[in-house]
């Protein structure tokens, strides 16, 4: 239980961090309403770029921790996706306390920068995010649980996660292929592939959830 505390502690207070960040760019950029980023402003080169390093940063400290974690094997990928979860979910909780929003889990967000910006309802990295920290966190605290993930729950993680990439960056794909970067400035997003999202979700699923086994032998 203390490795679970700890990991928990890290991953909300870098959320808290995270949304601090975007409370204080949702100042500068639309001052006039902080629950609402559509229609999209453009950021400078320069503080496109920060943002990039920032997202980069933040994935290099989760791996960091998941691997400093002390789990074991696969274990450290399960303790990764508890950060990761617990994280995403926290740092809407702390928005929502900071400026209000979202107003729904139904906003849309502008989720992730890299390699395109990724565009959804906040419900879909929501249910994404429970998902893992429900598993990762059961993993973590249960010691006689031992992940051995075979070729098929790896295959099927793979393509449940780049289907659901696809999904989130196809609109910024689309912007770039009609109207280069300049079509971003004003955009706004006008729906969500649910079904294709689901499929991509099952497959994510089946990936993280099939390699779970029981073992006699309790992990130190």
């Amino acid at each position: 239980m203390k490795k679970w505390a700890l990991l928990s502690t890290f991953s909300i207070s870098m959320a808290y961090l995270e949304s601090a960040v975007v409370t204080y760019l949702r100042e500068v950029y639309y001052p006039r309403n902080l629950t609402s980023i559509f229609p999209l402003k453009m950021m400078s080169p320069n503080n496109f770029a920060i943002e990039l390093g920032r997202e980069t940063a933040t994935i290099v400290m989760f791996l960091s921790i998941a691997l400093l974690s002390g789990e074991k094997g696969w274990r450290k990928f399960y303790a990764l996706l508890y950060i990761f979860g617990l994280w995403d979910i926290s740092y809407y909780a702390w928005l929502k306390i900071f400026i209000g929003w979202p107003l729904s889990i139904k906003d849309f967000d502008v989720l992730f920068l890299i390699p395109l910006p990724w565009v959804g309802p906040v419900y879909s990295p929501f249910i994404i995010a429970s998902f893992f920290a429900l598993t990762g966190g059961f993993v973590i605290i249960n010691r006689n649980v031992n992940p051995e993930p075979e070729l098929v729950s790896i295959l099927n993680f793979l393509l449940g996660s780049a289907l659901i990439i696809f999904i989130f960056i196809y609109p910024s794909i689309e912007i770039l292929r009609r109207n280069g970067a300049k079509g971003f400035q004003g955009f706004i997003p006008l729906g969500f592939p649910l079904i294709p999202y689901f499929i991509g979700l099952l497959l994510l699923a089946f990936g993280v959830l099939s390699p779970l086994k029981y073992s006699d032998k309790f992990l130190q």
